[in-house]
Order: structure tokens, then C-alpha cells, then sequence
């Protein structure tokens, strides 16, 4: 059994399905619990055009020699089950599943003895490894199905938490790339597997089911998949079968009772009862009701249940199916914090003879969660003297009954959850649905952390609370424990947190939960989140600094969170989450202290003064930069930087002795750029500086801001020698940070190239927990310093897909599309943009300034003007000569466009003139390398008028042919870097040709203002020195598979070498339209 592999073990779970007559075709996943029925799960679209469907089942006899037992049995179509979800519509004659999923309940034969189901239902990342086994393309008949039993390899591409599928890419190389849709022809329904390698015997983790392709060709042979939530959860409804589910990331010492069982089912399937037709209406809408909860669409769930309420047949239906869904009903009520509809609802239960007092599970649960202990107590004591006979609630009322006496009696853990667990921590009473049994782990998991302090337990019951409950808000509380666990270690004598010591590993999982829910969950539940964990969200990301979304989920806590009971008093509680937020914006040089009323005045000095010193960091920082960090004469600007350290060193006495060390770093930091810019001889000031620090007793801040004052005291090459020996003794991503800045303050930006080149390369380990705030902070150094836009661009498309966070991969994306001048969707930038101006991510100015770039190089003049009058409002830059103010390039270029004022005129040999045109169409006719113009280049011309043409291109058909023969053209592409080159030359010199091109290119329809993509313009950027409008009318030309004119009289040799065989010149285009 040594060479029997994950893929070995899946194969027999694949099930072929086809119908009476062979005639369809495709796969499932088997799925046998135990006991007399077996289920086939697939695609909903697979079996709903047969009447009766036939199963190919394979049965292990000896795995190594390829020897199977084969089983076919037929299923009528009552037997399949559909989401009760389901909206069916018809496309092409063909029906189209909203939701992609059927369960095959089968009767097992007597003769087909097999093992229960071995996997679980698993969750994936982008980027991870999965395959999935089937029948592609059918199973002739009398043939082995073993040898057409077909497994293919891929990748996660995109995981989106609020999406029903996942898309992945298959990479398999035997795949032929033009039939790919022939050739995946059966896969559907098929299982998709975690393919990840484990170190030991690996556990099965089923995916999702293969659903569809990519378009009409599988491209780039992507195809999506099914997730199995929506399965799982009818299983449970149906069936009372509950199929265990894991968290990634999770070893098996963190859960409870940890044995391996992925299925918690007593071996029978109970004997459906008769019921009415609209008593199994009812059920299906309990079953929809449930699906919703399950993917936090809580409004939905509660309109869903609301609206069964109110359908005639609803009060037609029996007792027990009305109370069922009502429950369901109060438990979104519960969760989303609706206290009045809650009682409302009860009372409308106990008035129709569905209740007599309260519902007891909603009782006890919502007493003891409103810190009601003494009100459980009295509750729970009464369901036991009277319950006896409903072993569940028996069972839930002895643990609410120790657990509010472990706050209301100040119990030890011994007496009241060492009576609920045995040794093997099994629960000691016996609930009969595992519904309950989720909620009573959960509940001991909560007493645990929050009661006990013991966070290690908390985690451990939780996480087992979580793997057989049918729903994600047990989320909210493992998030908060491993939140607990991650700062317990760090929380001080005063209760602050040292955030050195965190856990980071736990905080950067309580973090991927945390944005799971917030992407999943509707408004409602997302408000009750914020009500029960909102504290713990927002300081998960102020311990990892993650300030991105300090600054959008700051709203949303003082929206939500509620103190109760805080023990340092409301003030100080509003005080500690102000400070947090208000720290991070003084950091990025912006503060309103007006938004922050429970501040103290120390606290304004504080954030004052960082605000002013982040401002003039980040203002000297840039100046150096631009200086290649060389000494500058600025009087004035020395003379006003002197003057924000004498006032920051007065304003630092002024401050609480615990929050002087980050300035203090500020200080010495502004004191070492002066020395650097204008010689200042401040060593002594550096000196005062480090003693004040090394007072805080913090040896790795000590040991680097000591690294810092060395750089001023010795030679280059010995300081380089210091920072790599401490990156060497302590590797960190910290370490590694101040090495790399080192190199920078002294221009060696090679070496900090390199350095990023191999952290990704060769030092992945210092950033394997956190990856995507190190692809952040590279394509931040790119764009800061200036460095070549492609490697930032190249890290973007390598890294996207293992960001977890999906709004700082739309931040990065828009930021890259700004400065790589790509603007294919105006609107989607302007909206995306509004949505981080909103949260505080960019300044009025910054929004406002971007959209007007956007607009205006797609020439939409009425969006363009609409920002630019709301930038002018916004402050400018003055010349510190003439105080006049200043105006941004895109300020001039719209102005000159509109002709709101005229430019003065810069005449040079450079000017795109008629006289100049004329030379460099001469100029042609020395170039060696030209595409001859011939009869077949002509006929497939004519087939496919369509061309990619740069900005001396247009020039040069102003001047010669006009711009009307371009209205011959199928299609005309014209990159935005060319609109901005086109705007640019009209600043400059006012001419009525370049006015002229820009009013046809932006009014004529069959010309489109676009762009390469950023995978397109990679293998230019990758040819050329630098990638200028010329490169990206190659790029676009190239991506359209259109043919590249270009007028360009200087065009780059790498251009030429790599591309000669697309491009043509400008002078040609007549006589290819001439035939």
C-alpha cells in the first residue's frame, strides 16, 4: 500500500451518470454515510433532462493493480433533489441552473459492501493546488470505467467568500488547448479535490463540483466550480446527515474531540412521513431559510421566512412544519439583534399553540448572551425539572444551567465545565442533533475564553463547534478567541497591549475570518458582528498595523459598538478606539481633531505633532529622493524644518511619558535627513534622542535606532556591515525593512532592488504568514521611488491571487492602472475611487485629481469638467518665489482642451508641423526592416480592417491623407498615454491640428481610447528601455491582435527587433486601403 496516493484514493468517490440511453453524460461524487442509502452529488444541469438516470459506481478491489468492482444501478427522477434556491430559466433550448447542485438519494444494493465516506467538505485559496476526477467524454458501453476515468490538475484562480463558485485554471499540458470544451465534455458534476501535499497521511477535503467552462471555449482553460455549503445544509434538512467541514489552516490538536470523523450520522436515513403538498412547500422554504443563514444573507432569510408566513398555505400546513420555520425565523431575529420582532414573533407563536412561554433554546441562549445569568438559571431549572422527555433540551438546559453559574456564582472551571465533558471531551448528555451539539461546543468554548481566560481551550471547542454546526457565525466567536489567545501573552500591567509580543500567526487568522464574514454577510448580520466582535475586529488590525482597514472599519465601530459595562469608564473606552484610528491618520500627515471628542489634550499635542512630523518626513523624504540624496541650498525650507524639530522637542515634554517613544523615533529620524540635505551637525541631537529611547527598555528598537546614529558615525561600508549583521542574528521582515532603507537614504537603489528580488526569490520565509503586506510594500517602494513600473507591475500579477484581502488588490490595481496611464474603465475607477475616498484612504484632492486624469485621457469633457471645478476647490501648491499658485499638468491640459485659456507657444525642431511630417515620412524610406505591403497582407486586410496607431502616427495623416480615411478602418486603437502625449503637445503650442485630431478621436465611433492590459504591456515593457505611448499603441495593437501603425521617427531598436513583423508605417496605410 506504499505507492498509493491522495488521487488513488479519491478515484472510487467518481460516479458516472448518464440516462436510460446514453444519450447525456457526466460525472458526480459518491458519498456513502452508512447504513441502506448512498447519495450521488452533481450538477443540477447533469441530470434534469432524464426520466430515469443510470450510476456507474466503483468499488476498490485492489487500487495498485487498477482493479475495481463495478456497480450500475438506475435512479428514478424523484429521487433527485434540487436546491430549494433554485431559479430555472432556458437559454438556447437549454435549462440554466441558478443554483448548479442535485443530490441522488439511492437505495443501496444488498451485494455492494463498502466503507463509510472518508472526507470532508473543504474550503481553498487562490493560487492552491485542487484536481478532479470523471468521465469527460462518456463511458462506452461493456467498458472498463476505470480506463475512461480521467483526472486533470489545476489551480484556484479566484475564491471569492460571497460567491456560490470558484474558478480555477486547468494545467495539465496533454490538454489540447483548441478543443478545450470537447475534450472537458462529462466533467461536470465531478469532484474537485484539494490537491495541497502534507507532510503526513493525508485527510480528503472535497472542494466543489465542476460546473461549466469560461465562456464558450473553456479560456485560458479556466472553468468554475460549485461550492458545497448550499449541499451540506440540505443534507442536514433532509436527511439529518451532518457532513463535517474544516477550516484551512487548522491542525488537529486546535479541535476538541479531534478524532478523525467527517460525518456525524447513527447509520440510518429516517423514513420520509406522508405529507401535504404545501406541508412540502413549507419544508422547502425551512430549507431556503436555512441555505440564506448559512451564507449570512440574513435579511434574505428572514424575508424569505416572512413571506412563507404569509402565503395562504402556509396556516394549512401542520403544527410541527409551521414551528419549524417560525424557529428558524426567531434565530435570525435572534442574531441580527431584533429584539422587538423577536418577542412580537414569540407572542404570535404562543397565540397560535406553537409555544407556551418561550422558545427554550432562544431562551436560554439570548438570557445567557445579554449577561442575564440569574434569568438563565431560573429558565434552565425549569426546562430540567419538566423536560425530561426532550433529551435535547434536557441536555442544553444542565449546560446553560453550569454555565450562567460560572459567572453568576463565581464557579471554578471543574465545577462547571468539567461536569459537561468527559476525558475524551465528548459532551456528557446525549443531544440527538447535532444542531445543538454545535451550540453547547460553542457555548463551552465561550466560557472558556471569555469567563476562564483559557483561550488554548476556547479555541480547541470552538473550532469542533464550527466543523459540525451548519452555519458561519461561530466565526464571530473562534475569531474572538484566537484574538484572546493571539494578545495574551502581550497585555500589560495597565492592559495596554505591547504589540511586539502578539501572536501575529493567530491575529493573521482571526483576520482572514473576520474578512470572510465582512465579504459574505448582508448589512444586517454584518451590524451584529460588529455588535458582538467589532472590538476584537478592529484591534486584530491595529496590532498587525494593517491600517488600510483601520480606516474602513473605524465607521462601522462607531456605528455599532456598544460598551457594556467597560472598566475604565465610557470616556476612556470612546478614547482608546478614537486614538487608534487618529494615530494612523496623523501618520499618513492628515488630522482633524474635531472628529475625535474623547481625546485628551496630551493627546492632541501628541497627534498634532506626529501629524506635523509625518508630513515633513514624508515631504524631506521626497525631496531627497529627487536630490539622488544629495546636500541641497534650500534656505527656506531648512529654515521651517529647524523650526518643526524645536517645536517637536517642546511639544514632546507636553505628552504622556508612554507615548513619547514614536516621536522621539520621529525626531531622530527628521534630525538625520537635515544632517543629510543641509549638513546640519546635530550628532548631539541623535545622541539626546537614543538615550531618551533606550530608556522604554525595548532591545530590538534600541538596537536599530543605534544602528541609525552609527550611519553618521562611520564610514558606509562599515554601516552596511552593522545593518546586515543584525538582519543576519535576527531575520525579520523588520530586520530585512532596515537594511533595505539604509540603501535607499544613501541611493544605493540597485542593492534595494536586488533585495526585494530576493526576499521573493530566495527569503520567502520572513514573509510566508503575511505575504500580501510584502507584495504591498514593493509595489508602494516602486511608485515612491521611482522605480521601473514593470517589476511593480509584473509583482501585482504575480501576487494578486494570493491577496486575501480582495479590496487591497482593487486598491493596488487602480493605483497601478493611474500610473501606467490605464483608464479602459473610467467609471469603474471613479466609482471604486469614490468608495476609498469615502472610507479615508485618499484626500478630496487625490480623488478628484485621478478622476480628472481618467476622464480627460477618454476625452469625456462633461465627467472631466465636473472634477476639475471640485479640485480647484481643493488647496494647491505655491511657488515659495512668487507665491503665486500653482496647477497641475492635468489642470493645464484641461484648460487648454476647453479653451478656457490659451498656452503660450513653444516652438522647436520637435513640433509636429507639415513641414516636419513631410521629413519624417522621407525619413522612411532609410529604414531596412519594413513589412512589405503585398496581395495576401492586403486580402487579410480587408478582412480585418483593424489597427493600433501612436500619436506622430495621427500627426502625419493630419497633415498628409486627413484624418477621413481613418473612418475606413473597422476599428482604430488609440492608447491613453497618447491622448495624454496629444494634450500635452496642445499645452505647449495651441495648434489647431492637434485640436483637430483630438475632436476625431474623441467623437468618431469605430475609435476606441484604450489600453493594453497589464499582462499585455508586460513582454513590451520586458523589450524596451523605456515604455513610452509609442510602446503602448505596440502593446495594445499587439493584445487586439490588430495591426501596429506607427509614425513614430524614432522608434526604440527593441521595438523594432521583436515586433518588426506587426508593425507599419503610417505612409502605408493609404496603400493597403487602396486595394
Amino acid at each position: 500500500m506504499g505507492n498509493i496516493g491522495t488521487e488513488d484514493k479519491t478515484r472510487s468517490y467518481a460516479v458516472y451518470i448518464t440516462d436510460e440511453e446514453n444519450t447525456a453524460e457526466g460525472s458526480g461524487v459518491l458519498f456513502y454515510p452508512g447504513g441502506n442509502q448512498l447519495f450521488v452529488f452533481t450538477c443540477a444541469h447533469v441530470v434534469d433532462r432524464a426520466d430515469r438516470i443510470k450510476l456507474v459506481i466503483l468499488k476498490a478491489v485492489n487500487i495498485e493493480r487498477d482493479l475495481y468492482q463495478v456497480f450500475q444501478i438506475q435512479v428514478p427522477k424523484e429521487q433527485i433533489l434540487y436546491s430549494p434556491l433554485d431559479i430555472v430559466t432556458e437559454e438556447s433550448g437549454e435549462k440554466v441552473h441558478s443554483e448548479d447542485i442535485a443530490i441522488i438519494q439511492v437505495q443501496k444494493p444488498e451485494e455492494f459492501l463498502m466503507e463509510e465516506t472518508q472526507y470532508f467538505f473543504g474550503d481553498t485559496l487562490r493560487n492552491s493546488p485542487v484536481y478532479t476526477q470523471g468521465y469527460p467524454n462518456g463511458l462506452p458501453e461493456k467498458s472498463s470505467p476505470i480506463g475512461y476515468l480521467e483526472c486533470f490538475h489545476g489551480i484556484v484562480v479566484v475564491n471569492a467568500a460571497n460567491e456560490d463558485k470558484f474558478s480555477l485554471r486547468i494545467t495539465d499540458g496533454f490538454l489540447d488547448q483548441g478543443n478545450r470544451v470537447y475534450e472537458l465534455k462529462g466533467i461536470s458534476g465531478a469532484p474537485v479535490w484539494d490537491g495541497q501535499e502534507t507532510d503526513g497521511e493525508q485527510e480528503l477535503s472535497l472542494l466543489g463540483l465542476m460546473s461549466s467552462a469560461y465562456g464558450q471555449t473553456a479560456l485560458l482553460a479556466k472553468v468554475f466550480a460549485t461550492k458545497l455549503q448550499r449541499i451540506r445544509i440540505m443534507m442536514k434538512e433532509k436527511f439529518g446527515i451532518v457532513i463535517e467541514r474544516k477550516l484551512l489552516g487548522i491542525p488537529e490538536e486546535d479541535v476538541a474531540c479531534g478524532q478523525y470523523k467527517p460525518m456525524v450520522f447513527d447509520g440510518t436515513v429516517a423514513e420520509k412521513e406522508p405529507v401535504s403538498e404545501n406541508e412540502r412547500w413549507l419544508g422547502e422554504q425551512a430549507v431556503a431559510c436555512r441555505c440564506h443563514i448559512g451564507n449570512l444573507q440574513l435579511q434574505k432569510a428572514i424575508d424569505t421566512a416572512k413571506e412563507a408566513i404569509g402565503d395562504p398555505r402556509f396556516s394549512s400546513c401542520g403544527k410541527k412544519a409551521r414551528k419549524h420555520l417560525m424557529q428558524h425565523l426567531l434565530y435570525c431575529y435572534e442574531i441580527g439583534d431584533l429584539d422587538q420582532e423577536f418577542e412580537e414573533l414569540e407572542e404570535t407563536m404562543r397565540n397560535e399553540g406553537l409555544l407556551e412561554a418561550h422558545d427554550p433554546m432562544r431562551h436560554l441562549t439570548r438570557s445567557f448572551m445579554k449577561k442575564k445569568y440569574r434569568e438563565t438559571i431560573a429558565a434552565a431549572e425549569e426546562y430540567i425539572r419538566n423536560g425530561r422527555e426532550n433529551k435535547t433540551l434536557y441536555a442544553c438546559a444542565n449546560v446553560f444551567l453550569l454555565l450562567a453559574r460560572a459567572y453568576a456564582d463565581e464557579l471554578p472551571v471543574e465545577e462547571t465545565i468539567g461536569k459537561l465533558i468527559d476525558e475524551q471531551e465528548n459532551f456528557v448528555y446525549s443531544t440527538g442533533d447535532e444542531d445543538d451539539a454545535a451550540l453547547i461546543y460553542q457555548m463551552i468554548g465561550y466560557v472558556y475564553g471569555e469567563r476562564y481566560h483559557d483561550y488554548v481551550n476556547a479555541v480547541r471547542f470552538l473550532n469542533r463547534s464550527y466543523r459540525i454546526g451548519m452555519d458561519s457565525v461561530i466565526l464571530e466567536s473562534l475569531g474572538a478567541a484566537y484574538y484572546f489567545l493571539g494578545i495574551s501573552d502581550a497585555v500589560m500591567e495597565d492592559d495596554r497591549v505591547d504589540q511586539r509580543k502578539v501572536d501575529r500567526r493567530a491575529l493573521y487568522k482571526v483576520r482572514e475570518w473576520f474578512l470572510s464574514v465582512s465579504q459574505k454577510a448582508d448589512e444586517l448580520f454584518w451590524a451584529g458582528t460588529m455588535r458582538r466582535a467589532g472590538l476584537c475586529i478592529y484591534n486584530t488590525f491595529y496590532f498587525l498595523s494593517d491600517n488600510y482597514r483601520i480606516l474602513t472599519v473605524y465607521p462601522d465601530v462607531k456605528k455599532y459598538v456598544e460598551p457594556v459595562d467597560p472598566p475604565m469608564g465610557e470616556d476612556a473606552f470612546w478614547r482608546d478606539i478614537e486614538m487608534k484610528y487618529a494615530r494612523v491618520m496623523a501618520q499618513s500627515g492628515n488630522i482633524d481633531l474635531f472628529e475625535y471628542p474623547h481625546i485628551t489634550s496630551a493627546d492632541r499635542i501628541l497627534l498634532e505633532t506626529t501629524a506635523e512630523m509625518s508630513r515633513w518626513n514624508n515631504t524631506v523624504e521626497q525631496i531627497a529622493v529627487q536630490a539622488g540624496w544629495r546636500r541641497i541650498n534650500d534656505p527656506e525650507l531648512e529654515k521651517q524644518l529647524k523650526k518643526a524639530a524645536a517645536e517637536t522637542e517642546n511639544n514632546i515634554r507636553r505628552m504622556d511619558v508612554r507615548d513619547r517613544l514614536p516621536v522621539y523615533i520621529q525626531l531622530m529620524n527628521l534630525y538625520g535627513r537635515g544632517m543629510v540635505l543641509f549638513g546640519w551637525k546635530k550628532i548631539d541631537k541623535l545622541k539626546y534622542c537614543l538615550e531618551r529611547i533606550q530608556g522604554y527598555h525595548d532591545p530590538d528598537v534600541t538596537e536599530s535606532m543605534e544602528n541609525y546614529l552609527y550611519e553618521f558615525e562611520a564610514p558606509i561600508g562599515d554601516v552596511i556591515a552593522r545593518f546586515r549583521d543584525t538582519f543576519e542574528r535576527k531575520p525579520s521582515i523588520i530586520t530585512w525593512q532596515e537594511l533595505n532603507h539604509l540603501y535607499i537614504r544613501h541611493g544605493m537603489m540597485d542593492r534595494a532592488d536586488a533585495m526585494y528580488k530576493e526576499l521573493f526569490a530566495d527569503r520567502r520565509e520572513l514573509i510566508e504568514e503575511e505575504p500580501e503586506y510584502a507584495y504591498r510594500a514593493y509595489i508602494d517602494y516602486v511608485t515612491m521611488y521611482h522605480r521601473d513600473l514593470r517589476d511593480a507591475l509584473q509583482c501585482y500579477l504575480d501576487s494578486k491571487e494570493t491577496f486575501r484581502d480582495t479590496d487591497i488588490e482593487g486598491f493596488w490595481e487602480l493605483e497601478l492602472m493611474l500610473y501606467s496611464n490605464t483608464f479602459n474603465e473610467p467609471e469603474r475607477f471613479e466609482t471604486e475611487r469614490q468608495s476609498f475616498l469615502e472610507r479615508g484612504l485618499i484626500t478630496e484632492e487625490q480623488f478628484h485629481r485621478t478622476a480628472l486624469i481618467a476622464y480627460l485621457t477618454n476625452l469625456k469633457r462633461k465627467k472631466a469638467e465636473e472634477h476639475f471645478w471640485a479640485l480647484r476647490d481643493q488647496p494647491h501648491p505655491v511657488d515659495p518665489m512668487t507665491g503665486m499658485v500653482l496647477a497641475r499638468p492635468e489642470e493645464i491640459h484641461f484648460l487648454n482642451w476647453t479653451r478656457k485659456v490659451q498656452p503660450h507657444h513653444i516652438l522647436d525642431g520637435s513640433d509636429k508641423t507639415r513641414q516636419r511630417a513631410k521629413q519624417v515620412v522621407r525619413g522612411y524610406s532609410s529604414e531596412s526592416w519594413h513589412v512589405e505591403v503585398d496581395g495576401a497582407m492586403k486580402k487579410r486586410f480587408q478582412i480585418d480592417k483593424r489597427i493600433a496607431l501612436d500619436a506622430w502616427g495621427l500627426y502625419i495623416i493630419t497633415e498628409t491623407t486627413g484624418l477621413d480615411i481613418l473612418k475606413k478602418l473597422d476599428m482604430v486603437f488609440v492608447p491613453h498615454m497618447t491622448v495624454i502625449q496629444l494634450l500635452d503637445d496642445l499645452a505647449k503650442t495651441g495648434s489647431d491640428k492637434v485640436r483637430e485630431i483630438l475632436d476625431f478621436i474623441g467623437s468618431e465611433p469605430n475609435i476606441r481610447l484604450q489600453s493594453a492590459g497589464f499582462k499585455a504591456q508586460m513582454p513590451v515593457r520586458n523589450a524596451v528601455e523605456r515604455y513610452s505611448e509609442t510602446s503602448a499603441a505596440v502593446a495594445v495593437g499587439k493584445e487586439q491582435d490588430a495591426l501596429i501603425v506607427l509614425g513614430d521617427p524614432k522608434l526604440a531598436p527593441q521595438l523594432v527587433e521583436r515586433y518588426r513583423h506587426l508593425i507599419l508605417r503610417v505612409n502605408e496605410l493609404e496603400n493597403l486601403l487602396g486595394a
